[in-house]
């Protein structure tokens, strides 16, 4: 199976995000069989030749809504650094029509955010989702709005039906920018920020109950409850190039509450799975330094990651 990432130009001159771009990478030729790519939106820079050089196939992309977005996002002071993440997050949605731009035709790939890593080939061959396939959890209980509450799903990990998603892109995209601030949201934790700064809620409000459940080996979260056998760790919150400063109480009071409050007693499988990963980056080819910044550089805060 073909599996993309998604960036922006900006985003791949921040050296912290390069580490995990290099380690997704790396980590998907060590460990699975899949055709690896990145969509690209804007020029290319010569850290794509690091990640052509990790077998990676870098494909030029647009983000259709980014005047929308961006305009938004700058009429309400957000930061530089939180707009191109914004932008870099939405992409995962114009792959059916990266696709087809380049002569794509394959009916089933996989989508992942960066910050993963593959323990092992992610087992996918039996998910043919209708539309999409996400790993998810109830939350909520019994509303006016859904009997036992409802599922929220996950966007770090997607598996499409290229067809599908291709062919409903064009309504996704409408809900977004006729939605926002007064959309009717269901109640809960996840369903409280604008569209626009956040797709995954986007996608779980757009499509709803088409979303085929994931097993969750194929999205696990090491601050959730553990996981025998692991096919792909996502770390959707503090990022496994964070932890020494986390377990050194570096960062921020804000964060490090924050993070401890999430992992809470899951600690150890967290401070295991972090190590691992950053053992396995020690053993790859030393990444050039660009314009003067260190390989090792700061992370994105992972609050907008």
């Amino acid at each position: 199976m073909k599996w993309f990432m998604a960036a922006n130009s900006e985003s791949l001159r921040d050296p912290g995000f390069m580490r995990l771009v290099r380690v997704a990478s790396a980590s998907a030729r060590a460990h699975t069989e899949l055709e690896s790519f990145l969509m690209l939106d804007g020029p290319e820079s010569a850290e794509c030749d690091e990640i052509r050089a990790l077998g990676v196939t870098i494909l030029p992309a647009e983000l259709s809504i980014a005047p929308e977005l961006t305009a938004w996002m700058e009429n309400h002071q957000y930061t530089e650094i939180g707009i191109r993440c914004r932008r870099g997050s939405y992409l995962r949605m114009e792959l059916p029509r990266v696709l087809e731009q380049h002569g794509i035709d394959d009916e089933f790939v996989m989508y992942t955010d960066a910050d993963v890593f593959f323990n092992a080939c992610p087992e996918v061959d039996s998910l043919k989702p209708p539309v999409l396939a996400a790993y998810g959890a109830r939350e909520g209980g019994f509303t006016r709005f859904h009997f036992l509450g409802h599922y929220h799903f996950q966007a770090g990990v997607l598996v499409m039906r290229t067809a599908a998603v291709r062919e409903t892109y064009d309504l996704f995209r409408k809900f977004v920018l006729s939605n926002g601030n007064g959309i009717k949201r269901p109640p809960g934790q996840f369903f409280s920020k604008h569209l626009f700064l956040s797709d995954q809620v986007a996608i779980n409000l757009f499509y709803g109950r088409q979303i085929t459940r994931m097993h969750r080996e194929l999205n696990w979260n090491p601050a959730s409850r553990p996981c025998s056998s692991p096919q792909i760790t996502h770390f959707n919150g503090l990022k496994w190039t964070e932890w020494h400063d986390f377990a050194e109480g570096k960062l921020s009071s804000k964060r490090q509450k924050k993070f401890a409050r999430q992992i809470g007693q899951n600690i150890e499988a967290y401070r295991r799975i972090c190590e691992e990963v950053l053992q396995f980056e020690s053993q790859l080819p030393q990444a050039p330094s660009h314009d003067g910044a260190l390989a090792k550089g700061q992370t994105l805060p992972s609050d907008i990651i």
